[in-house]
């Protein structure tokens, strides 16, 4: 079983960015609240994705292909998710992909990370990646302690099947 790629809607933008950060291939798109909605699942059906959304204007559309939020706030919103996709949570791998570009981070010299890091980063960190898109450097420093804390209630509820140590 592989992780399903998402799209989410504009009306769950703010959750989109978390599941990058838990490693879902998660897209954007900005409707139904601002376009169409066979729009949406046309999108969907030509990227292979399943859409997560909060609007009630997609009732009619097939129920395995949607899921309709019914939470506002970000952690019971990434619960229910969680609890959507079952199994498929157990290969997420936690803040491998770029949260502006969604593209997989890849991995990026202590070298070739001189003068692109502060120095005090350089010299506290090993491991480094950068977004082959937009440029964005990415190290695992406190914050991603800070978000795994956040996260770690939900890795419980989903039984375990998230790995959420930020490493080095």
């Amino acid at each position: 079983m592989s992780v399903p790629l998402l799209l989410v809607d504009a009306t769950a933008g703010r959750l989109c960015r978390w599941l990058r950060l838990l490693g879902f291939d998660a897209a954007y798109h900005p409707g139904p609240g601002t376009g169409d909605v066979a729009e949406l699942f046309a999108r969907a059906r030509r990227e292979g994705r399943r859409v997560v959304t909060r609007s009630s204007r997609v009732e009619a559309w097939a129920p395995e292909e949607v899921l309709r939020l019914g939470g506002d706030e970000l952690e019971g919103q990434l619960a229910e998710v969680l609890a959507w996709l079952g199994e498929g949570a157990r290969e997420l791998v936690p803040f491998s992909r770029c949260s502006i570009c969604n593209l997989p981070v890849r991995p990026l010299g202590r070298e070739e990370a001189a003068g692109l890091v502060p120095p005090h980063v350089l010299g506290t960190r090993k491991v480094f990646g950068r977004c082959p898109c937009c440029g964005r450097v990415y190290w695992k420093a406190t914050h991603c302690e800070g978000i795994a804390g956040r996260l770690a209630p939900l890795a419980r509820r989903a039984g375990g099947a998230l790995r959420l140590d930020p490493g080095a």
